[in-house]
């Protein structure tokens, strides 16, 4: 055999060049030797573009558990030494089983043949035990015993460790015996794995084509009008937006769903809305109707249940909205865009290297070396600060400036007192900013995950490729986009020409801090009088009903549902209203604390009499629950909508925000013939304010 010299793997053939003289194929067996595992009989069962995937099983390992499934590294492929003559070794290997399996039988039958003790079933070409017999062997045995005692302990131990033992034993052999005789098996699986990855790029290709000729997605035309010019661009958006958080429709029941799509399409035509959604004369955005799974009350009933979880699917599709001009365009699709329907600027092999990181055997992550380095520099600096804090606070020095902690401590409870009190972590617990830097490798054909990452980045690649396909498609098939010049998406030059990638998800920068509400919420809440009007009592008021509604079907014994509702509003009570004035406001220390709210509700039907007087109903309110809509002003909901980073929050302030401007709007409307405030408003179903800017 020649000097090995350096190995060259051309890409996923079915052959590796080991040598000059030499390669490595599918099915090909080898003896790789390992210090600890000793010498293991492998097989090739995949060929990358610089490794070979091994399975195999330790020739030297006797019990169970000696099989092993690595990758070998190009670089590392001398290591490996051909086993022309496997077949004899793993028939050698199976024998020594057999051999072994034969020893433990024989010394079982020993130990019961000198304890008096046969088998119910017998081995072959032996007579079966019969009663008498049984009983004949033992009494002739005990007969024959000088010491019973010491025969007594020998059948104990017979029982508990010697035969379990063994039997144990024999169990591991046998099922090691049936691994080797099944090594066979493994270059065939192998082939078949080979021949089933073929389908992979047909099923691709069969679904491009569905793209292009739009076999799985339906056009529905929401708006009509003049179309874009002839040479405008579509804009394409890289960030999958959702419709609940875009319109705020339905906000008071949760936000539209499925079922709200059209409601949507309506609401998405009004030009003001259409403008800001869709901004250029010709684009395109995806949209999923919900980030988050709404609530849904399945009311006990398994049907509804059953409703209620296909809705809550239905709710994950993905549509493409397209605006050609005044003419606006929803695409039905069975594709699930991702959060970005393209990557940023330099990711996937855009120039820049790359690192990923792996989680076992899989590639979950990217990042580019520049953004590596930073956060190695992050870490490294870090480090210097908690080193720098040991340096300036010795734990003596500490320890006596801090008597309250350390006064009788152990020396031990003082260090680690010490240890914790450095801001930038411990040796017990170091909080770096980037824990996990060593999980990641350089994205270069040295990584034995090379193969593993490049698969990723092509499926990622793929993924992103289908907006172009359709796009493609609604230029070639569809008179969607017209007027356009004829264009090839393929080509460099082509989709510049037609195509703007509009980086709304990754170069959006937001001023300022994130909004809080419950600051906004305190503020308002902090300038409550007695004469104050509020919105929050009837979700409280309802929340409450739900709780008396579970504690009465709890106590009902004919009722066998596990349903219980989280809000309920019993029928003839109209609660305290969506926004009304507290009959009285608690006060402590000059801070409203609660307040009360006074209505009046039917009373309950009585066989017996004819009584249909009201009945005076009181409801006490934390204020922390509650909004001060007297407080509020025309469009202060807008400084939480503006701001996506509150948008996606919606269901937290929302409901209140929303029912606050609808009462300031219908306020300023009717302040020139003096409204009755007092009146409490009680709808539940607010229409949606106006929330289009």
């Amino acid at each position: 055999m020649s000097e090995p010299t350096t190995a060259i793997i051309t890409g996923p053939a079915s052959t590796v060049h080991r040598e000059e003289t030499e390669s490595i194929r599918l099915g090909d067996w080898f003896v790789c030797p390992d210090e600890d595992k000793g010498r293991i009989l492998a097989c090739v069962t995949d060929i990358g573009s610089n490794y070979v995937h091994l399975e195999g099983m330790s020739l030297d390992v006797e019990s169970r558990g000696g099989r092993y499934s690595w990758r070998q590294h190009r670089n590392d492929l001398h290591e490996l030494i051909p086993a022309p003559d496997w077949q004899a070794l793993v028939a050698g290997q199976v024998a020594e089983c057999q051999n072994t399996s034969a020893k433990i039988m024989q010394q079982v039958q020993d130990i019961t043949r000198r304890l008096g003790v046969r088998p119910q079933n017998a081995m072959i070409g032996e007579v079966p035990a019969t009663a008498e017999t049984a009983g004949g062997t033992a009494l002739a045995v005990l007969s024959a015993e000088d010491d019973i005692a010491k025969y007594a302990l020998d059948l104990k131990a017979a029982q508990k460790d010697d035969l379990p033992d063994l039997f144990k034993c024999m169990k591991s052999v046998q099922e090691r015996m049936a691994e080797w005789m099944q090594m066979p098996m493994i270059p065939l699986r192998a082939q078949v794995h080979s021949l089933e990855s073929v389908m992979e790029p047909l099923e691709e290709r069969v679904f491009q084509v569905g793209l292009y000729a739009g076999l799985t997605e339906q056009a529905v035309q929401i708006a009509e009008g003049a179309t874009a010019a002839y040479h405008d661009r579509l804009h394409i958006f890289q960030l999958r937006r959702y419709m609940d958080e875009e319109c705020l429709l339905d906000y008071d029941a949760g936000g539209i769903d499925i079922q709200g799509i059209e409601a949507f399409d309506v609401w998405l035509t009004k030009p003001e809305n259409r403008d800001r959604v869709l901004p250029h004369p010709r684009c395109m955005v995806a949209m999923r109707v919900r980030r988050r799974m709404k609530e849904r009350d399945w009311e006990g009933s398994l049907r509804q249940l059953g409703i209620h979880i296909e809705l809550a699917r239905l709710d994950k599709l993905t549509f493409l909205f397209v605006r050609n001009g005044e003419n606006l365009y929803r695409i039905n699709t069975e594709i699930d865009f991702p959060e970005h329907i393209f990557p940023d600027s330099g990711d996937f092999m855009g120039g820049e290297p790359l690192m990923f990181r792996t989680f076992g055997d899989h590639v979950d992550h990217f990042i580019t070396v520049r953004a590596y380095e930073s956060m190695v520099a992050e870490n490294d600096d870090f480090e210097a600060k908690r080193q720098a804090w040991i340096a300036d606070n010795p734990i003596a020095e500490w320890s006596a400036a801090n008597p309250e902690k350390t006064d009788g401590q152990s020396p031990g409870r003082v260090e680690w007192l010490w240890e914790q009190a450095n801001p930038c972590g411990s040796r017990f617990w170091h909080s770096r900013p980037h824990s996990d830097l060593n999980n990641y490798e350089a994205l270069t054909p040295d990584s034995i995950h090379y193969d593993d990452a490049m698969r990723k980045i092509d499926a990622q690649q793929k993924e992103f490729n289908r907006v172009a396909l359709i796009i493609q498609g609604l230029l070639d098939r569809s008179t969607a986009l017209h007027p356009h010049p004829p264009v090839n998406l393929a080509t460099q030059e082509g989709f510049k020409r037609m195509i703007v990638l509009v980086r709304d998800g990754s170069q959006v920068l937001t001023h300022g801090e994130k909004p809080d509400f419950e600051v906004y919420r305190r503020q308002l809440n902090a300038q409550i009088t007695q004469d104050s009007f509020f919105v929050g009592q009837d979700t409280a008021w309802a929340r409450a009903e739900g709780e008396k509604e579970c504690r009465r079907l709890d106590a009902d014994r004919r009722n066998k549902s596990e349903w219980r509702p989280k809000y309920h509003r019993p029928y003839g009570n109209p609660g305290p209203g969506m926004v009304s004035q507290a009959k009285q406001v608690t006060f402590k220390k000059g801070v409203a604390t609660k307040a009360t709210f006074a209505w009046e509700r039917q009373r309950a039907y009585n066989h017996y009499s004819d009584d249909l007087s009201l009945v005076p109903v009181k409801l006490t309110v934390l204020v922390e629950d509650l909004l001060n809509v007297s407080a509020y002003r025309t469009g202060d909901f807008k400084r939480f909508f503006a701001d996506p980073r509150t948008r996606v929050e919606y269901l937290q302030w929302a409901p209140l925000l929303l029912a606050a401007e609808k009462w300031c709007q219908k306020k300023e409307a009717s302040a020139h013939q003096t409204p009755d405030l007092n009146q409490a408003d009680t709808g539940h179903q607010s229409p949606f304010p106006q929330a289009d800017d």
